[in-house]
């Protein structure tokens, strides 16, 4: 159906009239889980580091990837030497503990 209208727009005009002929046209759409994703995972998580995870974004954002173990540093931390493990299984890497480095505030005002 799509391919079919989009053909009879090109015939029609060469320009697409408005937003809706472009996407027909380009057959242009993001799903709206995806863009979802790339917007809790980029924007939620810069605010979700920023406030050391106390934010309601946790319940908000469906698809913020949280690990179970994440420890926040402070400023100027650093996080601790691992050894390298290369043989564990999925489970395993689960429960090993992920440092976040801090992240300052960008949008309040020095005191």
């Amino acid at each position: 159906m799509i391919r079919r209208s989009g053909r009879r727009l090109r015939e029609k005009s060469a320009a697409p009239r408005n937003s809706y002929e472009l996407a027909v046209r380009n057959q242009f759409f993001t799903p709206r889980y995806v863009v979802e994703f790339l917007t809790d995972n980029t924007l939620g998580r810069i605010w979700y580091e920023m406030t050391r995870g106390e934010t309601k974004l946790k319940e908000q954002c469906r698809y913020l990837v949280r690990r179970p173990n994440e420890i926040f540093l402070k400023p100027g931390e650093a996080a601790p030497e691992q050894p390298e493990q290369d043989n564990l299984s999925q489970e395993e890497l689960l429960k090993q503990p992920v440092y976040i480095p801090h992240r300052p505030f960008k949008d309040r005002a020095p005191s």
